[in-house]
């Protein structure tokens, strides 16, 4: 696969984040690929959103699990530069996919465990989309498996965060262990946080094995430059358009 750059929770850099608007910006700023993340609403619909609870993104004390979709649809949601981009709300995952174009992807981070399972292999089995067209992703070894097994057809990728002191994070595997981890969850491919060990040596072990390398959030050409050379296959980016000017010159 040639390299992409993925809009990290749309073009979130210009619009609110994880929104319908974010997502088509994204598009139109020809991204390769949009990733979002989703969650599960009370009543069982995969809508998408970020954190677990509404806080942040409406100023609503309401945990997504405990809210069904048409609550939910009643709040106006979007961070900073949101007044630019009124009347946004939480998109259900099936508007999302939607929106998708012909040849485009889109990677869909999972934020809650294996519950989620059965409502999101039906959705992307109901979107009529390819199936290349829908990637899963998650830190969660169970949900990936869960995947796999109820949509073989299904690409899944591993989520890996690297942190500069271990002893700040409970998962600090090395990348023979990360690789083992998404093995056993029948992933296809990593997609890892940037971090000072990510080198030629990581990339190669990683690459070796069959699997995509993918790697967050990079909004700075030059080190864009410098993990494109590494060899990754695609970087997530907040700046999608405007990254990709950059890296022209």
């Amino acid at each position: 696969m040639a390299f992409q750059l993925i809009a990290h929770r749309g073009a979130s850099h210009d619009a609110p984040e994880n929104t319908l608007a974010a997502v088509q910006l994204a598009w139109q700023q020809q991204a390769d690929a949009v990733e979002i993340d989703c969650r599960i609403t009370a009543d069982g619909h995969p809508v998408v959103i970020h954190d677990f609870d509404l806080r942040s993104a409406a100023g609503a004390d309401w945990n997504i699990h405990e809210t069904d979709l048409a609550r939910l649809k009643t709040l106006t949601v979007g961070k900073s530069p949101s007044a630019a981009w009124p009347g946004q709300q939480v998109p259900t995952l099936a508007e999302v996919i939607q929106t998708i174009p012909d040849g485009k992807r889109l990677l869909i981070e999972i934020k809650t465990s294996n519950e989620i399972t059965g409502p999101l292999t039906r959705t992307m089995r109901e979107a009529g989309r390819a199936a290349q067209q829908l990637v899963v992703t998650s830190y969660d070894v169970g949900v990936l498996y869960g995947v796999r097994q109820e949509s073989p057809q299904t690409t899944c990728y591993l989520v890996g965060r690297f942190v500069p002191d271990p002893t700040r994070s409970r998962w600090w595997p090395g990348v023979d262990e990360l690789i083992r981890i998404a093995e056993l969850a029948k992933a296809q491919g990593l997609n890892v946080s940037d971090f000072p060990g990510l080198d030629r040596d990581f990339c190669r072990t990683v690459t070796a094995t069959g699997m995509e390398l993918y790697v967050w959030t990079v909004d700075d050409p030059q080190r864009a430059r410098q993990l494109i050379d590494l060899g990754v296959q695609g970087l997530f980016t907040n700046r999608p358009g405007w990254l990709r000017e950059q890296l022209k010159g």
